[in-house]
């Protein structure tokens, strides 16, 4: 799989990846930038063979407050015709910034709930395209807590494979509530406001 260096937590990322065995390759950044779209469809134009599984970017990086033009690393993969997943870690980005997961062509999205839907930590959960479902169904990487499968067979009965996180949940279903009342549009814009006056904070050595 291929990862791109952009802050503490696509760092951390891949280390967790190598941990499970996975063989990662792992493109340099100097955490002040988000990927480079040229440099993976450049990456990816060299691997003929398609030994590379997935591209995994991190959106925002909370380390550093960087961000990464999803879309543009999507448009990168297309022009370079390679098949690999496109893999996205949204966990402080979700809900705080503009984020589309079927219109920029992202197969998995993985999302926490301790950031812009404004809870403790305690949920994640995925977005998966029919790609990444295939995909999943012919994989051979043993696995328990990551397996897709038994939460989409339990989801058909509107259950879970395990105890879930009922406070959490209601607090869930509140946040939503909030953030659709005040329009995603605003609460984006809220937080661009705020970023822009840390920067100037920053700038004035505060």
């Amino acid at each position: 799989m291929l990862m791109v260096e952009t802050g503490h937590f696509a760092t951390l990322w891949k280390q967790i990846a190598t941990n499970y065995g996975l063989d990662v390759e792992f493109l340099a950044g100097d955490w002040r930038h988000g990927v480079n779209a040229a440099e993976i469809e450049a990456r990816l134009v060299e691997d003929a063979a398609h030994a590379i599984k997935a591209v995994c970017i991190v959106h925002n990086e909370t380390s550093t407050g960087v961000t990464s033009d999803v879309a543009a690393v999507r448009r990168a993969l297309d022009s370079a015709h390679h098949p690999a997943l496109l893999v996205v870690d949204t966990i402080s980005s979700l809900a705080s910034m503009d984020y589309q997961h079927d219109a920029w062509g992202v197969d998995v999205t993985v999302g926490a709930s301790q950031k812009g839907l404004k809870l403790p930590p305690g949920l994640s959960f995925n977005a998966l395209s029919e790609k990444a479902l295939s995909a999943s169904s012919s994989a051979t990487l043993a696995r328990s807590f990551w397996d897709w499968q038994p939460v989409l067979k339990a989801n058909e009965q509107n259950f879970f494979p395990y105890t879930p996180a009922t406070n959490l949940m209601y607090g869930l279903r509140e946040a939503l509530r909030m953030l659709l009342a005040q329009g995603l549009e605003h609460v984006f814009a809220r937080h661009h406001r705020h970023a822009r006056r840390l920067d100037v904070l920053w700038m004035h050595g505060v």
